[in-house]
């Protein structure tokens, strides 16, 4: 992915304002958490976004900081309450991490009066940068919302096992959420790459 590709990219999906403050997170091994080639190369990547992005913020006039915090061990197990601080300071939060932080980000992004908007990036990998984040997120905003209004529709699901068992869902009074790639406005949280609807039995 080319670097004025991934400008792109950062202004279409996430777009810093001027007076923003943006913060990358990051997780790291320690103890009986180690280390693998993948999670060395998405600090590495992680590094290079940050510069990227201070490099838009001293243009643009919004700042950014990366912090570090020892990983859980598990897919949404809570952060520390000192990282939970700064991401509540902060009007865009990326992390790009090991270990999902969507349990700990969520809630944030979504209380009232919040100031916060989040991506959560757990096991994201470089080489993604050649297939998903070059997707068209205006394409995949359409798409995913589209998909979510069928869901929407839907009153039920019938999944049909090997066995010949069938399971039926009911899905009604239930409504779809669409994961759009759009993270611009506050309150917004996504996860990333995006580009999915789903609605909860």
């Amino acid at each position: 992915m080319k670097h004025e590709e991934k400008i792109k990219m950062f202004k279409d999906v996430f777009a810093p304002k001027s007076g923003q403050k943006v913060l990358f997170l990051t997780d790291t091994p320690h103890d009986n958490f180690k280390d693998n080639e993948i999670w060395k190369d998405r600090r590495k990547m992680t590094q290079e976004w940050y510069t990227i992005f201070k490099t838009i913020g001293i243009k643009t006039g919004f700042s950014v900081d990366w912090v570090e915090y020892k990983a859980t061990g598990l897919h949404n197990s809570m952060i520390s309450p000192e990282i939970l601080d700064l991401v509540r300071k902060s009007d865009l939060v990326i992390a790009m991490t090991e270990y999902s932080a969507s349990s700990s980000l969520l809630p944030i992004s979504k209380t009232q009066g919040t100031i916060t908007r989040c991506a959560s990036m757990p096991g994201v990998e470089r080489r993604m940068e050649e297939t998903a984040f070059r997707a068209n997120y205006q394409q995949v905003k359409k798409y995913a919302n589209t998909i979510a209004k069928m869901l929407n529709d839907a009153v039920g699901a019938e999944i049909v096992f090997s066995t010949g068992d069938k399971l039926n869902i009911d899905l009604r009074n239930r409504t779809a959420e669409a994961d759009t790639g759009d993270c611009t406005q506050t309150g917004q949280f996504i996860n990333f790459p995006s580009g999915e609807a789903c609605k909860v039995p």
